[in-house]
């Protein structure tokens, strides 16, 4: 019992601590002027746009920024569909309206554009992957596939003034598809920056979480500690809604029941399988399933974001980033130049 209370202080204590960060941090966004933001904006996407994993990438997920107070997504996107690469951005679902809804993604081998049957990761499951305890999330994250800037710009808007992809996709281009369902729906208009849209209609949205050629996710939050591990990995604490934490689980889950489909194995009633898997150990030989592997996480933000680990409140449901990208601020470019230019200090 005294465990139990205890663990209920701890909670509590962690939640307190999280929000007072939140508010501080919003603050702080908030005397940046629209400038600077724009600025350390630029700065994250050409760091972003430079860096090999991004140029390796297939498919990414990317969110759509908040009308202030949040560093900006646009020239990401621009350069994402200008590539030809995938893009995914986030949809919030609420039950009231997701559960009457049949779902119908892309094939998880899907770079065509075909689509068929597939039962999504319920949020009930999501919730319980990442930690929930007595009852589902009241909504939940999806991320689903967009072809251009001129169809995000007209993409309804959420409660927080984002714009949010339909379900449904709506057919603007003449798309370069040959009519057997083996259309090209990332090739791309390089004037407008827009993909094409696919040739076929789809009825519905592919969602990322059964496209396994998504390998990349930029994430936001509202405050990231990089380790002193060396690692480049960072904590990040969210907003408050565990969208994102639960999502991740969720794609997770997705990606190891993928694995055990492909090979045919099954779970004993042990666990045994799932067990070999999880533990990520390499199955070569053993019959046992390989999952496939998670996308990078590069988490995103401004100046005031980035703190030492040590100030960033998480618990274990929090996901760890595989990395992130800061800003490079006229103050901190200006010390990187006298620190070069200066020579080394004498004692």
């Amino acid at each position: 019992m005294w465990r139990a209370v205890w663990c209920g202080v701890c909670l509590c204590v962690m939640l307190a601590l999280k929000q007072q960060l939140r508010k501080t941090i919003a603050l702080q966004i908030a005397a940046l002027s629209p400038a600077e933001i724009s600025a350390q904006s630029a700065s994250v996407a050409t760091q972003i746009l430079a860096a090999d994993w991004f140029k390796a990438s297939r498919a990414v997920c990317v969110f759509l920024s908040m009308p202030k107070g949040e560093i900006l997504t646009d020239a990401l996107l621009y350069a994402i569909f200008a590539s030809g690469k995938r893009c995914f951005v986030p949809r919030i679902e609420h039950l009231r309206t997701a559960s009457a809804t049949a779902v119908v993604t892309a094939s998880a081998s899907g770079g065509n554009g075909a689509a068929k049957a597939k039962a999504p990761v319920s949020p009930k499951a999501q919730a319980s992957a990442s930690g929930g305890k007595s009852k589902s999330p009241p909504s939940y994250m999806t991320m689903l596939e967009c072809y251009g800037m001129s169809e995000v710009a007209a993409f309804p808007r959420n409660r927080w003034q984002i714009p949010e992809p339909p379900r449904t996709v709506t057919l603007t281009g003449t798309g370069t598809g040959s009519g057997t369902g083996n259309n090209n729906s990332n090739s791309v208009n390089s004037k407008s920056g827009d993909s094409k849209t696919p040739a076929i209609p789809l009825p519905l949205r592919a969602d990322a979480l059964n496209c396994a050629d998504v390998d990349l996710v930029i994430v936001p939050g509202m405050a990231f500690g990089v380790l002193s591990d060396g690692s480049g990995r960072a904590l990040r604490c969210g907003h408050g809604r565990g969208y994102y934490d639960r999502w991740f689980a969720a794609l997770r889950e997705r990606r190891v029941t993928t694995a055990n489909t492909a090979t045919g194995a099954s779970t004993s009633a042990t666990g045994a399988s799932t067990s070999a898997v999880s533990s990520g150990k390499p199955s070569k030989g053993s019959g046992l399933p390989v999952p496939m592997p998670m996308p990078r996480l590069i988490g995103i933000g401004l100046s005031p974001q980035f703190l030492p680990p040590d100030q960033v409140p998480t618990d274990p449901h929090d996901v760890v980033l595989d990395g992130v990208v800061q800003p490079i601020t006229l103050s901190a470019a200006a010390a990187m130049s006298t620190a070069a230019t200066s020579g080394p200090v004498s004692k």
